[in-house]
């Protein structure tokens, strides 16, 4: 809670809902994370009210079956492809902060390429 009281930028994913191995229960981890954070957003003092939130989703409505509380968000598909996700992190970024040039979306993406490729060796390094 203390992260998501300082966070000034929020990232947030409607996961996939699917049932834990040895309790056969869905983890609502992150659903419960967008919570506090979108009312901090709505009911916390002038810090808390300059938040602003990004919501990811793979399709376009999946989330109404789900949580359709959260209609009236500004909901971002990107139909389960990390690259797009990516590219719609950045643009968002780029478009609600006031960062130093961002590299495009071609960049991230192909940065994104490199990290998959390297983290194996270096979680095997360290």
């Amino acid at each position: 809670m203390r992260i998501i009281e300082k966070c000034r930028y929020g990232v947030h994913g409607i996961p996939a809902f699917g049932l834990g191995a040895g309790t056969n229960l869905p983890r609502f981890n992150m659903p419960l994370e967008m919570g506090l954070y979108l009312g901090c957003k709505r009911y916390g003092g002038k810090s808390q009210r300059r938040k602003a939130c990004l919501v990811l989703e793979s399709d376009p409505y999946r989330y109404r079956a789900s949580i359709s509380d959260i209609s009236g968000q500004d909901i971002h598909p990107h139909g389960g492809k990390a690259e797009r996700a990516s590219v719609k992190v950045r643009n968002w970024l780029a478009s609600v902060s006031r960062p130093r040039p961002l590299p495009g979306g071609s960049e991230v993406v192909e940065r994104y390429g490199r990290f998959v490729e390297y983290a194996p060796r270096l979680c095997k390094k360290l």
